[in-house]
This record gives structure tokens, C-alpha cells and sequence, in this order.
């Protein structure tokens, strides 16, 4: 097994409570989860990247969980993205956001 480990979290938080000279009658909050992973497939390339799909079961369980508790509030939508740094490839930020997670 590759060794995944997440090497930092950055939580985000935004509330939104004038829009147009509007003023909300509930705030229109987000929260984003950065997440700094370590890649072991950087710098190379592997043909199956099954492992990093496995492991983005937990991964998208804790970003999940730390974006609802920044919320505070039920969660009514989201998205996910990912990018690849120094050495990784479109396939490498992709792995972690599969299906799976």
C-alpha cells in the first residue's frame, strides 16, 4: 500500500448578508476544506490508481464532515475539485475525487 496521508486542512467560511443593496433574511453561508495531501505517485506514472480511489472513501468522509460542522447548519448542496502540484498530473487530482468520494 502508498503511503496517503493529508499534511495540512484549511477551513473556510463565508457569510453573505447583503446582496444587490438587499439585506438577507438568513445569511447565505459556505464553507470550503482545503486539504494538502501527500501524493506518492508524484513524479511517475501508475497504471492503476485504484488505491488513491479507495482511500477517497475516508478522505471525502472527513472533508465532508469538517465543511458541515464549519456550516453549522444543514448542508444543502456542494461541489469538489481537486489540482495536482510539483510532479502530479490531472489523473493524480482526479484519483481522489472519484466516485468513491
Amino acid at each position: 500500500m502508498s503511503e496517503f496521508s493529508v499534511r495540512r486542512v484549511l477551513t473556510f467560511r463565508s457569510e453573505e448578508r447583503e446582496r444587490d443593496g438587499r439585506v438577507a433574511d438568513v445569511p447565505l453561508m459556505k464553507a470550503a476544506i482545503a486539504v494538502v495531501l501527500n501524493n506518492p505517485f508524484a513524479g511517475r506514472y501508475v497504471e492503476d490508481l485504484s488505491e488513491a480511489q479507495d482511500y477517497s472513501v475516508g478522505l471525502g468522509t472527513l472533508i465532508g464532515g469538517l465543511a458541515a460542522e464549519a456550516l453549522g447548519a444543514p448542508v444543502l448542496s456542494y461541489g469538489k475539485a481537486a489540482m495536482a502540484g510539483l510532479g502530479g498530473t490531472q489523473e493524480h487530482a482526479v484519483m481522489y475525487i472519484t466516485t468513491p468520494f
